[in-house]
């Protein structure tokens, strides 16, 4: 099962409750998505807003509350409506009890903590064991159903004996396969029928993309690990950790550090592989950035030639999950005098980036920070001597400087805050120190 775990195979994704607006109980669940998204069944929105329940008409403007539960917090955000796929009850070839669409997708007004992830994906088959939780998203509220039908359109699920059913209010949620660790689709509708069946159905995740794909959505269908063998880094990220280190107990170490700073269980046993590695920095967006800081006290030299062979658009993100969400935090704590100096900190140290004016806007207000810190990690900055081979020169990151920039015009308790932040990112990065302080012209 590899050395680097997503989840226990006992465990669950994220949980998500969807909230009504009259009364904030839970009409639904629903899927994290890359994004900042949540995927369910448009039937949930409708009973959220207060519509038939298969109304096909578009609710139009939707914020909706939700509550995001991660492994030791929950995150109560808004989430408004993005796409509509309305129930379609009238199709042809539909059986008594099936409709096709119901699905909608909303996003998050705020960045989640690094470690709640969006799941994987993987298609529904018949006799798959997957587990499915009610909609309040208590731990105990899980039903254990098997695939007993799918035709990659519908796919029914059976209560296994002496086991809890899918019943009212588990409609959006993933339908969970502890064995392949992955979501392999959404509850839609439990079947009244009489006796001891005990049968509901979903939509597999074979429709799930068809549908978001014809909706213009088919990024959100993009699974970090599809054709990773196949990637153009993968064989040099192989070749590059494919080395001895100082110390035996050196990649072990590395590899746990990654791991409980990625939000990702791991083996007990061994190391993990160069290829384990490889993988990772190919399918988790922060672990090579992460990898880099693990090594640059044990392997400085390696951890360069990771930055070397990262640095571009082909793995953009900048920071590790801690020093994102350190930063954001940091940030969203500013006095208001200082978070409205966000637009002039970002033209004074980033005069030719183009940043889009909603993301600088809203941050001056204190919202959106961790949208705005996503954007600004992503670009680069003037280039100045540093780490490397004689000659070579790397960029100061972009988002390091705007964040100098706004620490000199804040108190001195924040002001410290920042520049220790922006003091440790750039020594993971192998960047002398009097780099930052080139950008004190003026502070």
């Amino acid at each position: 099962m590899g050395w680097f775990r997503s989840v226990g195979a006992d465990s669950r994704p994220p949980a998500v409750s969807i909230l009504s607006r009259a009364d904030g109980e839970p009409t639904g669940s629903g899927v994290l998505m890359p994004g900042q998204h949540i995927l369910t069944c448009a039937h949930v929105v409708n009973c959220a807003v207060g519509c038939e329940m298969l109304a096909v008409q578009h609710p139009g403007p939707v914020s909706l509350p939700i509550r995001v539960y991660g492994p030791d917090s929950t995150h109560m955000c808004q989430a408004e409506l993005t796409a509509w796929i309305a129930p379609r009850p009238g199709d042809g070839g539909l059986g008594a009890y099936e409709w096709n669409g119901d699905l909608a997708v909303l996003r998050l007004d705020s960045a989640l903590p690094h470690n709640i992830q969006p799941p994987r994906w993987r298609p529904m088959v018949e006799k798959q064991l997957v587990r499915a939780w009610h909609g309040g998203a208590e731990r105990g509220s899980f039903a254990d159903v098997e695939v007993t039908e799918c035709n990659g359109r519908f796919g029914y699920v059976d209560a296994l004996r002496d086991k809890l059913a899918v019943g009212r209010g588990y409609s959006g949620g993933p339908l969970w396969s502890g064995h392949e660790r992955a979501v392999v689709g959404l509850v839609t509708a439990k079947l009244n029928t009489d006796g001891a069946l005990r049968r509901a159905w979903g939509i597999p995740w074979q429709r799930i993309r068809d549908e978001l794909a014809c909706a213009g959505l088919a990024d959100l269908t993009t699974q970090p690990d599809d054709n990773v063998r196949g990637d153009p880094f993968y064989a040099q990220l192989v070749a590059l950790l494919d080395r001895r280190l100082p110390h035996p107990e050196d990649w072990a170490r590395c590899g746990r550090a990654v791991a409980w700073e990625c939000g990702l269980e791991h083996s007990g046993d061994g190391e993990p592989s160069a290829e384990e590695f490889a993988h990772l920095m190919l399918t988790h967006e922060r672990a090579l950035p992460t990898l880099v800081g693990a090594l640059r006290h044990a392997a400085p030299h390696l951890a360069d030639e990771l930055l070397r062979t990262g640095r571009g658009t082909r793995f953009p993100r900048l920071l590790t999950p801690g020093e994102y969400d350190l930063l954001v935090r940091r940030l969203e704590s500013l006095d208001a005098a200082s978070t409205v100096r966000v637009p002039a900190a970002l033209r004074a140290a980033l005069p030719l980036a183009v940043v889009p004016e909603p993301l600088v806007s809203q941050a001056s207000r204190g919202q959106g920070i961790g949208d705005l810190v996503g954007y600004l990690e992503r670009l680069p900055g003037p280039r100045v001597s540093s780490f490397g081979r004689p000659g070579e020169t790397v960029p100061v990151p972009g988002l390091v400087r705007a964040v100098e920039f706004l620490a000199a015009g804040c108190p001195p308790e924040q002001r410290d805050a920042l520049r220790q932040w922006g003091a440790r990112v750039v020594a993971r990065l192998a960047i002398h120190q009097s780099a930052l302080e080139d950008r004190l012209w003026g502070s």
